[in-house]
């Protein structure tokens, strides 16, 4: 995904740091795994994470493992565009992994977050933002398409949880 977009962004990025930043940013997912954002252990993750990092910069003490512990920093803080464009594409990947999922696997929260959990992340670029509208338009239509479920209740729903 980084390589396809990174030349649609309206700014443009430096993609060999927007690459090391796209293997790099889930290196805690060995440890700490993948906790969803509506999952109540969610909010452990981020001190988990950095406690995880700095006990790997301590034990590797070399130039690559300050590089990947600067980078991982540098995503978890948003510091740069190239983290803020992967960061976007992480909750856009998400929701596309959702649109190929048979519906029956998704759980409650995830009809409404689909229609709003990665807008945050791709405001800064209206190129990314049109394709998170894309992707949205797609679970919508999925929902529409192969749910029982209201899309009208759905989105008021999203609307409530977004405020």
């Amino acid at each position: 995904m980084v390589m396809l977009m990174a030349p649609s962004l309206t700014q443009k990025i430096n993609i060999e740091k927007a690459l090391k930043l796209s293997i790099i940013h889930d290196i805690n997912e060995a440890y700490v795994w993948d906790i969803p954002a509506f999952d109540p252990n969610h909010s452990k993750k981020g001190a988990e994470e950095l406690h995880n990092i700095q006990a790997l910069k301590k034990r590797f003490n070399t130039p690559i493992m300050d590089e990947i512990h600067d980078l991982w920093l540098d995503y978890e803080n948003q510091s740069s565009l190239e983290s803020t464009f992967i960061k976007a594409l992480d909750k856009i990947e998400v929701r596309i992994q959702h649109n190929e999922a048979d519906i029956s696997t998704w759980n409650d929260i995830e009809f409404p977050r689909s229609l709003f959990a990665a807008d945050i992340y791709c405001k800064y670029d209206g190129f990314i933002k049109e394709f998170n509208e894309l992707v949205k338009l797609e679970s919508k239509n999925k929902i529409i398409n192969e749910s029982p479920r209201d899309i009208k209740n759905i989105e008021i729903e999203a609307e409530n949880m977004r405020q």
